[in-house]
């Protein structure tokens, strides 16, 4: 339940939690006094200052806004939210600008690059159907630089995790819709010169077949020009490639989460989110120890009456899944066009 809410332009209590629009100005070098973790401080010791590869940038609340841009909506229990992302806190607050819902989600700046998350200025202008709107950043605690937090605004999304949609078994043309969105939302982020990087169900939000958003934008990593990224972030053990335990990513990184996701969709019984439980089987078969992908009880009956589209779909997670990134498919676009192939074969039978 939602408690009543402030009307825009209303005070807010001291004591709600609340965020400030910011500001980013470059400063000299030698102006920065000092620094702990990615928090750096000026001469005068209270102006927060965050470094950017060689740059430093003075961050402030926005001058003339003395009321926070964003305001709680609703109680503690209704802001706390696990659903969009599996990285930092999210909070439901109300933009008192525009009157909209928006997350609010921490940015763990301590364990990744923060130029990532500045690149938000430009991932705020993918504008996908299929992956969540970033519309700004926003502090708390302006008058309290030492204390600030750095948050990331998107738009609120209503519906479950891809986690919690699996917990129930889905016709295959639904199956089919779902990951055929989970893909043309990477691959846009791929065509926009990024890694999607920690692509898992968690990280998925589902209202409807029709309706489906990749979420936490966060550590997704800028392309160089030979297609490669670099970046020691927040790996998802069992859906992140062998190659991004050491930093390095590709286009193939999101191939194999891809193919990762997928393989649980058809084998998984019970541990949606949690693919330990089936780690060990599935290396077995991406190392060619086992033939065919094993298919749970619900879609047994399907692939037992169309065996050469098990194999198939076996043999193109198979390659996904390969240790070896050069060994996967080129693009996320041609692995998710093989698998339809196979669901639309599937349909036909």
């Amino acid at each position: 339940m939602i408690d009543s809410e402030p009307e825009i332009g209303e005070k807010v209590k001291d004591n709600e939690f609340s965020l400030h629009d910011i500001r980013m100005k470059e400063i000299p070098t030698e102006n920065v006094k000092h620094f702990s973790g990615w928090r750096h401080y000026d001469a005068e010791d209270h102006l927060t200052v965050l470094k950017v590869g060689d740059k430093f940038l003075k961050l402030d609340p926005l001058e003339g806004e003395n009321q926070p841009r964003y305001i709680q909506a609703g109680t503690e229990d209704d802001i706390a939210s696990p659903v969009h992302g599996g990285m930092g806190t999210i909070k439901k607050m109300k933009d008192q600008k525009t009157d909209r819902l928006v997350a609010a989600k921490t940015l763990r700046v301590d364990s990744i690059d923060i130029s990532t998350f500045l690149e938000g200025r430009v991932l705020a202008k993918f504008q996908h159907p299929n992956v969540v709107t970033v519309y700004d950043f926003a502090i708390s605690n302006p008058d309290n630089p030492k204390k600030r937090k750095l948050y990331i605004i998107t738009e609120w999304l209503e519906g479950i995790t891809l986690a919690d949609w699996l917990d129930k078994d889905h016709k295959l043309k639904e199956i089919a819709k779902v990951m055929d969105q989970v893909a043309k939302g990477i691959e846009h982020i791929n065509k926009h010169g990024y890694v999607y990087g920690d692509l898992k169900p968690m990280n998925v939000m589902v209202n409807g077949p029709e309706r489906v958003k990749l979420v936490d934008l966060g550590i997704a990593y800028p392309l160089d020009r030979k297609g490669k990224a670099e970046g020691m972030g927040i790996n998802t053990f069992g859906y992140a490639p062998p190659e991004q335990e050491n930093g390095k990513l590709s286009l193939q990184t999101d191939v194999f989460s891809y193919a990762a996701v997928l393989y649980e969709v058809f084998v998984n019984e019970d541990t949606a989110g949690f693919p330990v439980m089936i780690m060990p089987e599935r290396d077995k078969f991406a190392e060619g120890k086992v033939e065919l992908i094993p298919i749970k009880k619900a879609y047994v009956e399907v692939f037992s009456s169309h065996p050469e589209e098990h194999s198939l779909l076996s043999d193109i997670l198979r390659k996904a899944l390969s240790e070896k990134p050069e060994t996967r498919h080129s693009s996320i676009s041609e692995l998710n066009g093989e698998v339809q192939k196979v669901f639309s074969r599937l349909a036909k039978g």
